[in-house]
C-alpha cells in the first residue's frame, strides 16, 4: 500500500523528469498549472520504467495524450483515451496506456470503467476503419494493422 511519503517521492521524481523533458526540447514549457509538471513527468517516468526505454527522445513519440502534445508540441490531435502506445515488434505485443495521475494523495482505487476509455481506438483497429484517427494514433493504427 502506498504512503504519503511514497506519493511525495514519486512527485519529486516526476518533476525531475519534467525538467529532463525541457532539457531534451531545449526550452521552457509553459504549463497550465504546476501539477502539470508532475503529471507530464509521470508519463515519462512510467514509460521508461515499464517499457525499458532510457532516452527521452525515444519516449516522446509514444505519448499520444492530447493535452501533453498540445502543451509540449502545439499538436492537438484527439487521443481517444489513449495516452501512450508502445509496440514491441520483437516480443509481439502492444501496450496501450491510459494514465491516471492523482493531484493529491488518497488510497482510493481506480474505477473499473477507466479501462473502457480506449475502446474507440481498439474498435477502429478491429474493424479496419481508422479514418477518424489522426496524428500519432493514426500512425500507430497503421503500424498495428
Amino acid at each position: 500500500m502506498a504512503t504519503v511519503l511514497d506519493f511525495k517521492i514519486l512527485n519529486n521524481k516526476c518533476r525531475t523528469y519534467f525538467g529532463m523533458l525541457e532539457t531534451e526540447l531545449r526550452r521552457k514549457i509553459s504549463v497550465p498549472t504546476e501539477k502539470h509538471k508532475e503529471r507530464f513527468g509521470f508519463y515519462l517516468f512510467v514509460l521508461e520504467s515499464v517499457c525499458g526505454i532510457k532516452d527521452i527522445s525515444d519516449i516522446l513519440p509514444l505519448i499520444c495524450d492530447q493535452e501533453f502534445n498540445s502543451v509540449a508540441f502545439d499538436c492537438k490531435d484527439e487521443d481517444w483515451g489513449v495516452d501512450a502506445v508502445f509496440i514491441d515488434d520483437e516480443e509481439k505485443y502492444i501496450n496501450l496506456f491510459n494514465f491516471k495521475f492523482r493531484e493529491s494523495f488518497n488510497d482510493r482505487q481506480q474505477s473499473v470503467n477507466e479501462t473502457f476509455l480506449t475502446t474507440k481506438f481498439t474498435n477502429a483497429i478491429i474493424t479496419g476503419d481508422t479514418s477518424d484517427l489522426t496524428g500519432k494514433l493514426g500512425d500507430f493504427s497503421k503500424e498495428i494493422m
